[in-house]
């Protein structure tokens, strides 16, 4: 089995970019340049304006009530002494400053949104200066999802498949939002000025299950061998936050200068690593996901990636017409060579002028999955003829024939 993933979507999508990290756990950037509640802080720009989350309860969307962390201290050095005592004190429910929110300038309090309806306290990691903004938070309390050994971290479980949304306040990012990722279920994002004349971004998703592998001690595996020997390691690491990172139209995506916001959403589930790139020429997606082939449980991963690609970026970019989209052919290649369909899906949404894209029922252990998409009946069809697709270099042609020949592609030609 192999570790390696890559969906190709033979849209009309175009860009590259390289890996990117969408989990909590392993940050870079400092604490200090971290966005704050902008009430809380009287800030103006790049800061947190609410979360929320919809109660299946009232069915209506419910207000976290922030709080400042009275124990915050920008960039604050955790002392050894610390980390060995910091796992034998548990979290006061409903209160702000315990040593699992250390990190962070705030707190959110969401009432009953627990996975057996207990209040949450919640912290934020959202950052971004100039290309790209991650927006994240996790829980610090309630349901123990892992225990990071020695150090004695843990994890706290934002209820599977539970809905929530982050408004934020960025001029810079509102008014320049273009290709976002992310490890949420039903993702979407909205751009809206608000009364006092600010932009805003509102992004929105489902949590997801998230499995990972991560060391206990030395010569344990990690996601590298995910990536670099046979996979077939059983996750040791659980996990669930809301993750979306938003990149501007900005180096690779310059081209997309002017589409609405969120002109591409990928979102899948590689808990190890996950890579989007895209070829102008060739017009393909590729999203390269790591995972190990099992859960925490045992059982095998089910892979799935979705991609939504607004209209007017396809009609922009490539000059093709969205609503021409039929069914996407998903080809599964194993590294035996065998390979099998995957289930999959590609609908045209005219009422948010978007492709919606689905592709499910693959595991970690298959190295290649291709997205090809199809267009709609041509006229020629309709006529008896039928028609192939093929390529020579970076040149595309269509060729067709007459029923019941099958049409073939000229020698020096290859099928695209």
């Amino acid at each position: 089995m192999v570790r390696r993933i890559y969906i190709a979507l033979l849209s009309t999508l175009l860009i590259s970019t390289s890996l990117f990290p969408l989990s909590a756990s392993a940050e870079t950037v400092e604490q200090s340049k971290w966005w704050r509640n902008c009430g809380l802080w009287q800030l103006t720009d790049n800061c947190v304006e609410s979360i929320e989350f919809f109660s299946e309860t009232s069915q209506k969307w419910e207000l976290t009530l922030p709080e400042k962390n009275p124990d915050w201290v920008p960039n604050w050095v955790i002392s050894e002494e610390y980390r060995q005592t910091r796992n034998k004190i548990d979290p006061v429910l409903g209160q702000c400053g315990h040593w699992e929110s250390i990190g962070s300038a705030d707190c959110y309090l969401a009432k009953g949104a627990g996975s057996k309806g207990e209040d949450l306290l919640l912290q934020t990691i959202v950052y971004g200066e100039s290309e790209e903004v991650k927006l994240n938070f996790t829980a610090f309390n309630g349901q123990i999802s892992y225990v990071r050994p020695v150090i004695g971290d843990r994890l706290f479980l934002l209820p599977p498949n539970s809905r929530w949304r982050m408004t934020v306040i960025s001029e810079l990012f509102a008014n320049d939002a273009g290709i976002a990722r992310a490890q949420m279920k039903e993702p979407n994002i909205e751009v809206f000025e608000g009364s006092d004349g600010k932009s805003r971004i509102r992004a929105e998703g489902r949590v997801q299950e998230i499995f990972t592998i991560e060391p206990n001690k030395s010569g344990d595996p990690s996601c590298d061998d995910v990536i670099n020997t046979e996979n077939d390691y059983t996750a040791n690491r659980y996990e669930t936050n809301f993750s979306i990172n938003v990149s501007r139209y900005k180096y690779e995506y310059e081209k997309l200068k002017g589409s609405p916001p969120a002109g591409v959403f990928i979102t899948e589930n590689g808990g190890c690593f996950s890579r989007l790139e895209f070829d102008t020429e060739r017009r393909i997606i590729t999203v390269a996901v790591g995972a190990p082939h099992f859960d925490i449980n045992g059982k095998v991963i089910e892979g799935w990636v979705q991609a939504s690609i607004r209209g007017d970026v396809i009609r922009k970019a490539f000059n093709a017409e969205p609503k021409t989209m039929n069914e996407a052919l998903i080809q599964v290649s194993y590294a035996d060579g065998t390979s099998k369909q995957a289930t999959s899906s590609t609908k045209y949404i005219a009422e948010s002028d978007k492709v919606e894209i689905r592709a499910y029922g693959f595991t970690f252990s298959a190295p290649t999955i291709k997205m090809t998409l199809r267009p709609l009946a041509t006229k020629a069809t309709k006529k008896g003829l039928s028609s192939i697709t093929c390529m020579k270099g970076k040149n595309e042609k269509t060729f067709t024939a007459k029923a019941p020949a099958k049409p073939a592609c000229p020698k020096g030609w290859k099928k695209a």
